[in-house]
Parts: structure tokens; sequence; C-alpha cells
């Protein structure tokens, strides 16, 4: 092969090699750039919907904060109006009581029972006079107390559920506080709601977020998936601001997650979705261009060393 042939050739195979390099390495820039667009549009969909529930909890919040305060002040002589009240803040509430410093029950609690009895209940979640003392077993009573309302760990009920109970505490006014039961003045009492997230979840879902789960502090699920299982390897980051998680699920294969807290109240929203969809290691378009530019160099190649035999004969 002449010297002239030879140079022809480096010529060329240096020309392909780069053109195929910085073609790469855009497809490279481009890949990275849709993966860090579909994490923050992960992550904003984690945070509108940690948002929403954050909304929605504080609905429930106000309706027992405005409870507490008609039983404090002593404008609301009858527990029970009042308690229907709350009860009728959200038609996903289960369970709504009064009770005092001793854990007894102040006036009646306000379930569906039986729904002839109680027509405006209807629409509410089932819920039967025996899950009264499971209800009062799980008021955080002394979180309460000490933050002025708290959300109370997560339990279940034969197979169902979780249920949570978020109370809030006040002071009683004595013997005002609920005729015919005589309490004593400045006494802790606390009004306390019973309810599950699937609502909450269906409602996220209707809204687009297909894969939604909420996990409370320790990653179990509390709605979305199966109840209080693990949501998976979480751990402690789940309660920070801002996480994008690349998982592995056995069935779906890889995943992109998004965490982001609900404010005040110790629990999560996880968002998930199919990795690769948006940029993965190497979406399609990606890896058509990847063909393409290699295709490219070899037929830069090729003509390179036609072009070159032409010359030297």
């Amino acid at each position: 092969m002449s010297a002239r042939r030879v140079l022809l050739l480096v010529v060329f195979v240096l020309a392909a090699a780069s053109a195929i390099a910085a073609g790469l390495a855009g497809i490279g820039r481009g890949r990275d750039a849709l993966a860090r667009a579909a994490e923050e549009r992960q992550l904003q969909a984690a945070r509108g919907a940690a948002t929403a529930a954050s909304l929605y909890l504080d609905g429930i919040l106000a309706a027992l904060r405005a409870a507490a305060s008609e039983q404090e002040s002593g404008a609301a002589r009858d527990p029970a109006a009042t308690l229907e009240a709350v009860y009728g803040a959200s038609e996903q509430l289960r369970l709504v009581t009064f009770t005092d410093e001793n854990g007894g029950v102040v006036g009646d609690p306000v379930l569906q029972g039986d729904p002839a009895a109680h027509p405006r209940r209807q629409g509410h979640p089932p819920a039967a006079r025996d899950e009264v003392a499971a209800h009062l077993a799980a008021i955080p009573r002394i979180a309460a107390l000490r933050f002025g309302w708290a959300v109370g760990e997560p339990f279940m009920r034969g197979g169902r559920g979780p249920f949570v109970v978020i109370a809030l505490a006040f002071k009683a006014r004595g013997a005002d506080h609920a005729p015919g039961r005589p309490c004593r003045a400045g006494a802790p009492h606390f009004v306390a709601a019973e309810l599950t997230l699937d609502y909450l979840v269906a409602q996220l879902r209707i809204a687009g977020l297909r894969d939604t789960l909420i996990v409370d502090g320790r990653g179990r699920i509390l709605a979305g998936g199966p109840p209080l299982a693990e949501a998976g390897p979480l751990g402690e980051r789940q309660a920070a601001a801002g996480i994008t998680l690349h998982l592995t699920d056995p069935e779906r294969g890889p995943v992109l997650a998004a965490v982001s807290p609900v404010p005040r109240y110790g629990w999560s929203v996880l968002v998930r979705a199919p990795a690769g969809a948006g940029g993965g290691p190497l979406a399609p378009g990606a890896r058509g261009h990847a063909a393409w530019l290699v295709a490219s160099g070899l037929a830069a190649l090729a003509a390179g060393l036609a072009l070159a035999r032409r010359r030297s004969g």
C-alpha cells in the first residue's frame, strides 16, 4: 500500500471516529438532559400530590379545631351537634368522638351505624359500634396534649385498614361542657376523627398519578398498596423533600420514584413511573441515533477506502 493511500485511510478513519465520538457525546448529553427532566417532572408530581394531601387533612383538622373551640368557649351546649358538624366535614370520616382525660367517651360517638336511623350519615365509610373500642385505643392523647394535636399510629381491624386517628386536645369548662355528665373544669379533653387515606389516593389517581402511595414515617404503606407493607428501600430518606429514587420492581423492572413529605403530618407521598420512558440508559430515540452514527461512520470508512484504492490505482 502506497504512503498516499495510507495517509488517506488515516484521514478518513480519524474523521469518522471524531464524528462518531462527537455524536455519541451529544447523545449522552441529551440522554442526561432527558433523565433530569423526567426526574424533575416526577418530583413536581410528588410535591403536588403532597400539597393536595396536606390541604385535605388540614380541612379535617380545621373541623376538629372548630369543635374544640366551641366546647372550650361554652358556645356549644350539646356535644352531639358539634360532633355531627365534624363528621360532616368530610365524607371519608368513619368515627368522631369526644373523650375526657380518663379516656371515657363524652356523649355518643358519631358513626354511620344503621343508615336508616341516620340517613344524613349515608355516604360515609361504614363503621359499627363494636369498632369504637379500637378507635379509642388509637387516640394519640399524650402527643395531642404535648403538641395540641397529633396523628395516631396506623392500625388494622380484622384485615381492613389501615385506619388513622387525628386528635386535638382542649380544656373542658366543667359541668357546662357535657350536660348530664360532670367534667372537671380545665381538665384535658379530646376530639378525634378516624379515617382511611384510600379516598385521597383515589383522587390523586383520577388526577393522573396512576401509581401513587402514601407512606408513614417508617416507610409503611398507608394507602395505594398492600396495607402497612414496606414501600421499598426508602429508609429515613423518604422524610426529606426533593428525593428521586431509581428502584427495581420485580414485575415492572426499573422504576423512577419521587418522594415528597406531606407537611405537618409525618407522612410522605411516593409517585412511581417506569424508568426509561423519559430518557433511560438509552431511550429508543437515542439508540436509533447511535445506530445511525455507527452506520454513517462505517459508510465513511468504506468510501474512504474505495477512494484511496482509486487514487492509488
